[in-house]
């Protein structure tokens, strides 16, 4: 089950559902999905607290089937972002690529000019951030 609160739902009510979730043994997810806040529950309190819930100030509407992936299945709502010319969100799907470690711009450039034939609208790669000790380095 889904609890979606409403947009502007105040702080105080958004801790009040959770916290009635929560006292009365329920297992929850919070997510930020653009605009909206939504309550997942996990487990069979949801059955038992929705009536309740459906009443409490700031909630908009209870979904009682959650998408299998409610992550990624986002609702419909999409948030689209621009990096340079390139919008990242939108219909078109958008390729990044590059090395993991760029050793120099001769590579650099090279790999760049391989990935724009190969279609990638980005350059992307890594570089290694030297720290004081070699121990330090988690990778």
């Amino acid at each position: 089950m889904i609890v979606v609160l409403e947009q502007g739902c105040s702080l105080a009510d958004k801790a009040r559902v959770v916290r009635f979730i929560e006292q009365a043994g329920g297992r929850l997810l919070v997510s930020e999905l653009g605009e909206e806040t939504h309550i997942g529950l996990v487990d069979d309190a949801a059955q038992r607290l929705a009536d309740r819930i459906r009443q409490m100030r700031g909630v908009a509407e209870i979904r009682e089937e959650a998408p299998p992936y409610p992550q990624v299945a986002g609702g419909g709502h999409t948030t689209e972002i621009r990096v340079g010319e390139v919008r990242i969100g939108g219909k078109e799907v958008v390729v990044a690529a590059g090395p993991c470690a760029v050793e120099g711009p001769d590579q650099l450039s090279e790999v760049a000019r391989g990935v724009a034939a190969a279609g990638a609208v980005m350059l992307r790669g890594g570089a290694f951030k030297p720290r004081t000790s070699p121990y330090s380095f988690q990778g």
